[in-house]
């Protein structure tokens, strides 16, 4: 199936709910974030819903991601950028192969790396531009959009596991456990950022695996920790 077919497939190619090109750069919420999903997920374009109908100001709020991918191995990246975006519910992804609905809001990691882990099958009538104005799509993939699941939750679930460990691994103190996590999480921002390059470490003489990894060393991160706060 080519693009044009997937469009019209949907009837995104005639709603104006379906934001692409210069629409995506110029939305006033989520430009930036489209913009970065243009680059990194091939993002085509965006049907959104609009704001106002949940009360308040809001403008259009994301709804389905339709992205192009040149292999079935790039699907699956796509899916886990999208979830980390943390932006969109549904996700829809067109390879040389086939169609994918993915959801935006849950991501399970797979041994074997399968494109389709995490597929939502026989789900792609339901992303129709009709059935979401009409609302329909929540009867058929309501129950796909739960909080538990999005990255954010998965983040808050991650970090109080590690807080156990710590706790029982000889952090005696919460305090402490929680002050090296808060810590750690700093690092890892600035280093998505690439604000803390490998260059930057190089320069530092503190090697990355020593600190972004399972084989962090403390003098590594205590070094790390100073040379940021002076610098």
């Amino acid at each position: 199936m080519q693009l044009p077919e997937l469009l019209n497939s949907l009837a995104y190619d005639v709603s104006p709910n379906y934001l692409t090109g210069k629409r995506l750069s110029a939305d006033p919420t989520y430009g930036h974030i489209f913009r970065r999903a243009e680059k990194e997920c091939g993002l085509h374009g965006v049907y959104s819903i609009t704001g106002s109908q949940f009360g308040g100001g809001r403008g259009s709020i994301p709804f389905v991601y339709v992205c192009q991918v040149h292999s079935e191995a790039e699907a699956r990246e796509v899916h886990q950028k999208v979830w980390n975006q943390n932006t969109t519910p549904f996700l829809v992804v067109l390879s040389p192969a086939t169609v994918r609905v993915y959801p935006g809001f849950r991501y399970e990691r797979s041994a074997n790396d399968d494109s389709n882990a995490g597929v939502l099958p026989n789900s792609l009538a339901a992303l129709a531009a009709l059935s979401i104005d009409s609302g329909a799509v929540w009867k058929q993939l309501g129950s796909e959009i739960t909080p538990d699941r999005r990255v954010d939750w998965k983040l808050l679930d991650n970090l109080r596991e590690l807080d156990r460990f710590l706790t029982k691994d000889g952090v005696g103190d919460p305090r402490v456990s929680h002050a090296m996590i808060g810590k750690l999480v700093y690092l890892w921002y600035l280093r998505q950022r690439d604000i803390l390059s490998d260059a930057r470490l190089k320069q530092w003489d503190i090697a990355p695996a020593h600190v972004f990894t399972g084989q962090v060393r403390m003098a590594s991160f205590i070094q790390l920790v100073e040379k940021v706060d002076e610098w």
